[in-house]
C-alpha cells in the first residue's frame, strides 16, 4: 500500500525540527527544510513588500511542499499586496514580521523570527537580498523589464497605469 493523503509524517518531521533545541536546530532544519530556497522566498516577499504572507505579516498565502527526493520548499502564492500597492513603504525593515493593519498578526515570529536571528541562516536570507541588490533590482534590468510590459500592453491595445510608480518602489527599495 502507497502513500495516502492522511500520511503527516514529513509534517511532522518538518514541525519537530523547526522547533529543536539549540543545540541541534541547524542540523535538523537543514536536514529537512531547503533552507537557501526559503530564505529566498521570505527574501523576495521583503523585498516587493508583500505583508500579506507566510515569513513576513500574515503567516498565510504561502505552500510549503516537500518533493519525495527532497527537502521542504516555500512557494509563494498571491502577490496582490506589493509594489507599492497597499504593501508596506519601500523603506520598512527587511525582518519585519507584523502586519501593518492588524499588529497582533505576525508572520511567524516564533519559528520564521528565529530562522531570521539565527546566523547561518540570516546569512542566507542577506545572500539573497544581496543577489537581487545586484540583478533584478538594478534600474538597467528591472525597468527595462517593465518598459518591454508597458510597451506590450499598449502595442496590443490594452491601457494600463505607467510601470512608474513600480520603478520608483524597486529603486527606493534596493537604495
Amino acid at each position: 500500500i502507497g502513500p495516502t493523503a492522511n500520511d503527516f509524517s514529513d509534517l511532522f518531521i518538518l514541525v519537530d525540527a523547526v522547533n529543536s533545541p539549540a543545540s541541534n536546530y541547524t542540523a535538523n532544519v537543514e536536514e529537512v527544510v531547503d533552507i537557501e530556497q526559503w530564505m529566498r522566498t521570505f527574501a523576495v516577499e521583503h523585498i516587493v513588500g508583500n505583508w500579506d504572507s507566510y515569513g513576513y505579516g500574515n503567516g498565510q498565502n504561502m505552500f510549503a511542499y516537500k518533493p519525495d527526493e527532497g527537502r521542504w520548499q516555500m512557494m509563494i502564492w498571491d502577490v496582490d499586496v506589493s509594489l507599492g500597492n497597499a504593501s508596506d513603504s519601500a523603506t520598512t525593515d527587511l525582518f519585519k514580521l507584523t502586519n501593518p493593519f492588524f499588529p497582533t498578526l505576525n508572520g511567524d515570529s516564533t519559528i520564521v523570527g528565529r530562522m531570521y536571528q539565527h546566523p547561518a541562516f540570516a546569512r542566507a536570507y542577506w545572500r539573497a537580498i544581496r543577489d537581487a541588490v545586484d540583478g533584478p533590482l538594478l534600474a538597467s534590468t528591472a525597468n527595462a523589464r517593465l518598459d518591454a510590459r508597458a510597451a506590450a500592453f499598449t502595442a496590443n491595445g490594452v491601457t494600463a497605469a505607467s510601470p512608474d510608480t513600480i520603478k520608483t518602489f524597486l529603486s527606493n527599495r534596493r537604495s
